[in-house]
């Protein structure tokens, strides 16, 4: 080797100029410059082949490379760097262009060696006659593995918290299946007994068993009245079980809503004219048939004229109205009954949500959330609007009986949810 190649392998400066600073500082020499700065120096002649290297690029050679720095010099850098494709075609540009290029964290190692990370940055250098090019590499290694493993650990952590609520889910749906099993299981050994009590209770009251006494047939009132709501109660209990589990169906067939309206209306009656409460049906004589389950849309208008008579008071008035709007027809029960606190509004379809705890007016919470959920099954939506001491507005949309509701009815489509 040459003295001239074994000063530059030592990171010594070839015939490097002095810089002038100015002013009355004394002139540096580059390769003093060169040894003093936190960077990893090297420079390469107009062949690309390693002219000069300073101590710190030196060190990065050796420690993640290991190349020995004092055999380099005169080599292609491309021989001794394993560099990726854009980098050489930077540096093929660069010799042609004249022009600068920086690149942040490098990929520099591979076959069999350890990959360590650089940012680089080249630019055209005279070296008297000829053009090479200066080399500035800074270690990014520790940067990018530090954020590497940090990226790494959160990773560790979603997966973890992805298990964590996997787990929390399964158990949850889990308590679903156990609740909707416990309360189907209890409502069929509720009713049956119930169904026995309620029949026993009407012979009495037919006098099957004997003549009754005006005491004996009010308790026999009585024993119906409370088996009804008994009854009720259950089968709230059971729609919202199906519901939540999505076990309950709909059998969907055109309806004629006026005159489903008129025999729900009819049933509700006595409870209407013992608070003595008017209620009105308003259609137009052309309102299109509904695509719906009839059963099932009993229920939605029973829940909602059932309430309306609850919170209405006395002398107070229920009107019920549909109008077709495009592809749906839209349902409303209006009433002139106490209205609904703006705080409640946002949680009137929750289970077991009640507007006033102190109210007497009985009721499970389940109502509403049932109607909710059967709309909804029928792909319709229902809206609310009340103002305190003025009444309530429930809005329902159903769509509407065609041909391609025919086309689509089967024992598939029937899934209520």
């Amino acid at each position: 080797m040459s003295h001239e190649a074994n000063r530059a392998s030592k990171g010594e400066a070839m015939a490097t100029p002095d810089v002038h600073l100015g002013g009355k500082l004394p002139a540096i020499p580059l390769d003093l410059l060169f040894k003093q700065l936190p960077v990893g120096i090297c420079i390469l002649d107009e062949q690309l082949r390693i002219h000069y290297l300073n101590p710190l690029y030196a060190k990065y050679l050796q420690q993640y490379l290991g190349v020995d720095p004092t055999t380099v010099v005169g080599r292609p850098w491309l021989e001794v760097m394993p560099l990726g494709p854009e980098l050489r075609t930077q540096l093929r540009w660069l010799r042609t262009e004249g022009r600068s290029y920086h690149a942040d964290e490098i990929p520099v190692g591979g076959n069999g060696k350890p990959i360590s990370y650089w940012d680089v940055s080249l630019a055209p250098i005279s070296l008297g006659e000829t053009m090479g090019l200066l080399i500035a590499s800074v270690d990014a290694t520790e940067r990018v593995t530090s954020r590497m493993d940090h990226r790494q650990k959160l990773e560790e952590e979603v997966e973890e918290r992805t298990r964590e609520l996997r787990t929390a889910i399964e158990d949850l749906r889990h308590l679903d299946e156990l609740k909707a099993n416990f309360l189907n299981a209890v409502s069929h050994e509720l009713r049956t007994p119930l169904t026995a009590i309620t029949g026993f209770a009407e012979f009495l009251e037919e006098g099957v068993a004997g003549d009754l006494n005006p005491k004996q047939k009010h308790y026999v009132t009585q024993i119906l009245f409370g088996t009804e709501r008994l009854l009720g109660l259950i089968n709230d209990l059971l729609d919202y079980a199906r519901m939540e589990a999505g076990r309950f169906s709909l059998s969907r067939a055109p309806v004629e809503f006026r005159e489903l309206a008129k025999k729900v209306v009819s049933s509700l009656m006595p409870l209407a004219k013992r608070g003595k409460l008017s209620i009105t049906l308003d259609f137009p004589p052309d309102l299109p048939e509904l695509d719906a389950d009839p059963d099932r849309l009993s229920q939605i208008l029973t829940n909602l004229l059932s309430n309306a008579l609850k919170f209405t008071p006395t002398g107070g008035k229920i009107c019920v109205r549909a109008w077709q709007d495009d592809d749906q027809v839209e349902i409303e029960v209006a009433d002139t009954g106490i209205g609904i606190p703006q705080d409640a509004m946002p949680k009137l379809f929750n289970r077991f949500f009640r507007v006033d705890q102190t109210l007497t007016v009985r009721g499970t919470g389940l109502g509403l959330p049932i109607t909710k959920g059967l709309v909804e099954a029928h792909g319709g939506h229902i809206e609310v609007r009340s103002k305190v001491g003025k009444g309530s507005s429930f809005r329902f949309t159903l769509p509407i009986w065609s041909e391609c509701s025919a086309e689509k009815k089967s024992p598939g489509d029937s899934r209520g949810r």
